[in-house]
């Protein structure tokens, strides 16, 4: 059996099991649409429904001890990220990208949550580095729903809990992971916390782009923006920012507020 945690709508999971003859077991929150959870069964993959998305993280640890489930998310609190294996696959990102620009960026604008995908990419970059194939090593970007690494990076224990409420289900939560602060600290890099307000105006100019995003993937465009004009990001700079999953994920922004 295989596990994995909500996270299923970014990485395909329920269907790379069931190609693989496996059956996924996605934890999902009320906040994940009901066509996602369509999706999930259409795959003969199993839902367990929680409350709030911290929950997520006790259930799988006892379906791990108690049921010899294979856990592919976090399942410790405080959290520490996914999987080991699933983050050493986010290093992919990072090869493709030097082999498409033949050099690293100046910066990665990253929509954050966890830090897997933060983490992951700059690992990486690392591992090209050693190997000679870059000349340098990109300031990594953490884009937040709400203060979470911004406070971190201000001074306070990593290991707290950091309130906030946000539209963003894909970068929400209450904790931040060390493997997100020494993404962000070891590459000289910051973390931007957006609001609803300024992700459904990105959301909508991607869109007129030609660009149908995820809200938590528009974040990065607000990020960008914000870093120009405060002067962290000069214009002539090279700067990547990874849109992590599709719009059809979610209802648009419009649709949400009526």
């Amino acid at each position: 059996m295989t596990f994995f945690r909500e996270s299923f709508l970014h990485k395909n999971t329920d269907s790379t099991c069931r190609a693989a003859g496996l059956t996924a077991h996605i934890i999902v929150t009320p906040r994940v649409p009901a066509q996602g959870q369509d999706w999930i069964r259409s795959y003969d993959g199993n839902v367990w429904m929680v409350s709030r998305s911290d929950e997520r993280w006790p259930l799988m640890g006892k379906l791990v001890r108690e049921r010899g489930f294979w856990p592919a998310g976090n399942f410790h609190v405080p959290p520490v990220g996914s999987n080991p294996f699933g983050v050493q696959g986010l290093k992919t990102i990072a090869y493709e990208l030097v082999e498409e620009l033949g050099e690293a960026p100046d910066a990665v604008i990253v929509p954050t949550s966890r830090g897997d995908l933060i983490w992951g990419i700059w690992e990486g970059f690392r591992e090209c580095r050693t190997r000679g194939e870059i000349s340098h090593l990109p300031r990594m970007v953490a884009v937040e729903p709400f203060p979470r690494l911004t406070r971190v990076l201000h001074g306070e224990d990593w290991r707290g809990q950091f309130e906030g409420r946000s539209s963003l289900a894909s970068i929400d939560g209450f904790t931040v992971t060390y493997q997100a602060v020494a993404a962000v600290t070891e590459s000289g890099g910051t973390a931007v916390s957006v609001t609803d307000q300024e992700v459904a105006w990105a959301w909508k100019e991607a869109a007129r782009s030609g660009l149908l995003l995820e809200s938590s993937s528009a974040s990065v465009l607000v990020a960008v923006l914000r870093l120009v004009n405060s002067g962290w990001l000069k214009k002539e700079e090279s700067v990547v920012a990874i849109g992590t999953s599709h719009g059809f994920k979610e209802r648009s922004p419009h649709e949400r507020d009526q």
